[in-house]
């Protein structure tokens, strides 16, 4: 699963303007390129993407706020559920080693991140 996978959802959810300069679709596909990289980490968080593309915390807040609408931090958590719901559509995983694949830091805030985002808990995902 990699950012090419959905990145056409992230970007018709995230953002209302279909506008988007080419230069601003690279630094949203750099950013899923480095979440993809990291996914598995439970440390990963906002401080740590801002890290990995060289840019102050405060500059990506801003840049990530302006392109998408959402917080780093909520597309971040965004992001990451919608990987956890296709390998949960794909149906080979179970609901705990989704949880891990996407670097949660335990099986029930993975539960609770996934009802928040989706409305349903991620044992009621069945595979297409």
């Amino acid at each position: 699963m990699t950012s090419a996978d959905i990145a056409s959802d992230q970007a018709s959810e995230s953002s209302e303007d279909t506008s988007m300069s080419i230069r601003d679709r690279e630094f949203l596909s750099k950013v899923q390129s480095v979440i993809d990289t990291n996914i598995e980490e439970e440390s990963f968080n906002v401080a740590s993407l801002a890290d990995e593309l060289s840019m102050s915390y405060n500059n990506l807040y801003l840049k990530i706020k302006s392109l998408t609408g959402q917080t780093p931090q909520t597309y971040l958590n965004t992001y990451k559920m919608n990987i956890a719901k296709k390998l949960l559509e794909e149906g080979s995983l179970t609901v705990s080693e989704v949880s891990y694949k996407v670097g949660a830091s335990s099986i029930s805030s993975f539960s609770r991140s996934f009802k928040k985002q989706f409305g349903i808990p991620p044992s009621e995902v069945r595979p297409n």
